[in-house]
């Protein structure tokens, strides 16, 4: 069966459910686009930034550091439907870091 490369579900709708494992904390949640379920990511991580660093008004990091964040977590992966075959295809941790990375790419164009 063939599969779509996960750059192909960057600017596409694809229905998108993030899966994410923090120690023993397992979570989900859904999103209309892999790109939501990054923004997501990152959102999460800066919630995180600011809750560690209540006194800091404005918080920098960079996308090593981001990186690090997700590296940390026990497992992030996400599923996401291919809308020509109405099928979800997984998508690995190491694939969800270089989404984020495309992310935060095309955000800054």
């Amino acid at each position: 069966r063939a599969y779509r490369p996960m750059s192909q579900f960057l600017g596409q709708k694809s229905h998108t459910i993030l899966l994410v494992q923090e120690g023993k904390s397992k979570t989900y949640s859904t999103h209309g686009t892999f790109e939501a379920a990054c923004a997501f990511l990152i959102q999460k991580y800066e919630s995180k930034l600011k809750e560690l660093n209540p006194q800091l008004k404005h918080i920098q990091y960079s996308v090593t550091d981001l990186h690090k964040y997700l590296d940390s977590l026990t497992d992030v992966t996400a599923m996401c439907c291919d809308s020509s075959t109405f099928q979800y295809q997984g998508v690995s941790k190491a694939k969800v870091k270089k989404g984020v990375l495309g992310y935060l790419t095309n955000k800054s164009k």
